[in-house]
């Protein structure tokens, strides 16, 4: 035995084991939350996105919040084999929302300077969801020269459903709308 292993012994080495593990979590947790991008005001930090193929994925929430329970998300997706005018992908997405969401509803908006689409949908759960929730997003997308396509969302969620749930939704799409459009989804360092 080592100096070392006699001085821990091993009945102690899970725990130290659990605590390395620990620590390196956090610190992984850290370097992750260390850069945010800005909507309309609002940081989101970078998160480890799930698995998912054929796509370069970058999401972003609130600190201490997770996938399957956040109140604002945003995302960048760059597809760099995908050469779609932007009106038929957002029209394409919309229609896939209504297909996977009966009670959905979208509409397109231009914006009168840039001429560009967003697509800005309201999605409820099956009413058989244990965890009700309303999600307003806005999506644009555009296709950038030496990147691919990229697809640009920002969304809100609010858990439980209420009566003032539209009311909630409708205040973040007039705040948001336009901050969103102008959003350049640069990561900026949180110092």
């Amino acid at each position: 035995r080592t100096r070392m292993s006699r001085i821990i012994g091993a009945s102690d080495r899970k725990p130290m084991k659990r605590l390395i593990l620990v620590l390196c979590a956090a610190v992984a947790c850290r370097l992750e939350a260390s850069s945010f991008i800005s909507v309309g005001g609002v940081k989101l930090y970078r998160a480890l996105p799930p698995p998912e193929s054929g796509v370069e994925l970058r999401e972003y929430l609130p600190i201490g919040e997770t996938y399957g329970s956040w109140t604002r998300s945003a995302s960048v997706r760059v597809y760099k084999d995908l050469h779609e005018d932007p009106k038929a992908f957002l029209t394409k997405m919309a229609a896939t929302v209504a297909k996977s969401h009966p009670k959905a509803f979208s509409t397109l908006i231009e914006n009168d300077k840039s001429k560009g689409l967003i697509l800005n949908f309201v999605l409820f759960p099956p009413a058989s969801d244990p965890n009700p929730f309303a999600e307003w997003s806005v999506m644009r997308a555009e296709y950038a020269a030496g990147k691919g396509f990229v697809v640009y969302q920002y969304g809100m969620r609010v858990h439980g459903l209420g009566k003032e749930t539209a009311a909630i939704l409708d205040a973040e799409r007039l705040r948001m709308t336009g901050p969103f459009d102008a959003a350049s989804f640069e990561e900026e360092p949180d110092g």
